[in-house]
């Protein structure tokens, strides 16, 4: 996708940091669309920070919501599994690193 330097103006935000984000989403601005519209390196680089804090935050959220699972959840997480990937399987999640056997 290429933007304008005004167009992207038009459809993002700046934040404090001088990060860049989607106004309709709230996401970062990838880095490539950031320097093809010729941004400045500074808000380039501060959207970078913004994308890798944004990224652990949801790792981070994942975990707290794995480790606080009833045991419900569990047991129809586990269901899913099986019923994807067959019993005895070793499966692992690729943002939190938990290892499950099916």
């Amino acid at each position: 996708m290429k933007l304008t330097l005004s167009q992207l103006v038009d459809q993002t935000t700046n934040d404090s940091t001088g990060a860049l984000r989607w106004k309709e989403s709230g996401n970062c601005v990838p880095a490539d669309i950031l320097q093809a519209a010729g941004v400045h390196p500074h808000h380039i680089e501060a959207t970078e920070a913004a994308h890798k804090a944004d990224i652990r935050a949801l790792v981070h959220q994942m975990r707290e919501q794995e480790q606080s699972e009833t045991e419900d959840q569990r047991r129809e997480r586990m269901f899913e599994l099986r019923a994807a990937f067959g019993p005895g399987e070793t499966i692992v999640n690729a943002f939190t690193g938990t290892v499950t056997k099916t």
